[in-house]
């Protein structure tokens, strides 16, 4: 194994290092003198990186790369949040996009933090779990992770699960665009099969937080999977051979543009089988998770929303960013107030509202899906391609940057 994959070719090492080293130059050259760390996270942080080899020995980076850009805490936590934010976002996003053209990668992934923020990390989240016990010091004197407490898989919150789900069903609905109208460009099948792959092993991974069990480490996981999903679970054959699959490909990716199958299916055929297993997998996790037996997404939403309404106020913040995209975007106002009217808990209903209208089970998906955005879309004439149009602004919403923004904006308008 080596320091940022699992394969144990130096010359790979060497390859992302040379990456790396070029990234924390240009983050150095942004933040001069407010950088304390930076923070490899993700993947590559914990020495499991995706790296395509070819026959000829090339190599490219498959998905991304994720660091913690750690600015100087100089006037408290507040204060400084702000003054490093309204500084450096824009240039380290601009920065980022100029990285991932130049070193051909799908996205490289900047996040700003504090450096005292690490010692705050009361409820615990999945993300916090997975930078303590996978993560490297790229740049700085001090590793600010040291001073985070020692978790245990227990401590993870369930509703990380959740979110996790709601996160990777987003990808999933980006994979639905990029086979729109049906086909799959060759440009895209890697980025298609990324997703997918992302999906498959979310739904393992939220069932080992809910079990207690989740570790950091994907090959510890695609080893045990097996012990967190029930004897009784009807789809427990085919996800278990699924995220076996998932993670080899996450591991270790072939030098093609993805996987050719996952079970013998194509792009399309299994995109609606994923489709289908994934409303299954989030239905059954939400019924252990808030012990109530949900059957349908529909059924879900019709518990969420009464215990979820938009309380018709924002934050100053929040009204900012409302102004800001509404100038800039031409989205429905309706659809921005989903994003800052309510909660994380509506907005996960949101996104598997739009998947299971995309496997055409419930017409009551449809119906609540008009009731959220204040809008008939059930009734058009061309209704699929309206929803495609919900799904768009809705991605752009939660993820405006990156890969997901560039095709959204860009490609997928045209």
């Amino acid at each position: 194994m080596g320091r940022f994959t699992t394969r144990t070719n130096p010359a790979v090492d060497n390859f992302v290092a040379s990456q790396l080293e070029q990234i924390t130059d240009g983050v150095c050259a942004v933040m001069g003198r407010d950088l304390e760390a930076i923070v490899l996270t993700g993947g590559f942080g914990r020495g499991e990186g995706s790296v395509a080899v070819a026959a000829d020995g090339g190599m490219h980076i498959v998905n991304d790369y994720d660091l913690e850009v750690v600015y100087r805490e100089q006037w408290g936590r507040r204060l400084s949040k702000l003054f490093s934010h309204i500084k450096y976002r824009t240039r380290l996003h601009r920065l980022a996009e100029t990285l991932a053209r130049a070193l051909q990668v799908k996205q490289v992934d900047l996040g700003l933090r504090g450096s005292r923020s690490y010692s705050i990390t009361t409820p615990v989240r999945l993300a916090d779990f997975d930078v303590k016990y996978g993560h490297q010091l790229l740049w700085g004197s001090r590793d600010p992770v040291t001073v985070m407490p020692d978790f245990q898989p227990e401590d993870i919150q369930p509703f990380e699960g959740t979110w996790l789900l709601r996160n990777r069903g987003n990808g999933l609905l980006l994979g639905r665009l990029y086979l729109t109208p049906g086909q799959l460009p060759a440009h895209k099948r890697e980025y298609f099969f990324i997703e997918v792959t992302k999906a498959i092993l979310a739904m393992g991974d939220a069932l080992f937080i809910g079990a207690g069990k989740y570790r950091a480490s994907y090959a510890h996981r695609a080893r045990h999977i097996a012990g967190v999903i029930p004897q009784s679970c009807p789809y427990r054959n085919n996800l278990i051979g699924l995220y076996g699959l998932a993670a080899s490909y996450k591991l270790e990716p072939g030098p093609g543009p993805g996987p050719e199958i996952y079970l013998d299916m194509g792009p399309e055929d299994l995109w609606r089988y994923l489709d289908k297993l994934y409303l299954a997998v989030f239905l059954e996790y939400e019924s252990a998770r808030l012990a109530r037996r949900f059957s349908s997404v529909v059924e879900y939403g019709n518990w969420v929303l009464p215990r979820h309404v938009p309380s018709g106020k924002m934050e100053l913040l929040q009204r900012l960013k409302h102004a800001v995209i509404r100038a800039t975007s031409g989205i429905p106002p309706a659809a921005i107030s989903l994003r800052f009217g309510y909660d994380k808990a509506v907005t996960v209903l949101f996104t598997f509202l739009l998947l299971d209208c995309y496997a055409g089970c419930d017409e009551g998906a449809w119906r609540m899906l008009e009731r959220l955005i204040d809008q008939d879309i059930a009734g058009s004439p061309n209704r699929l391609d309206t929803l495609a149009a919900l799904t768009r602004e809705f991605l752009l919403l939660t993820h405006p940057s990156g890969e997901q923004g560039r095709f959204l904006l860009h490609e997928y308008r045209r």
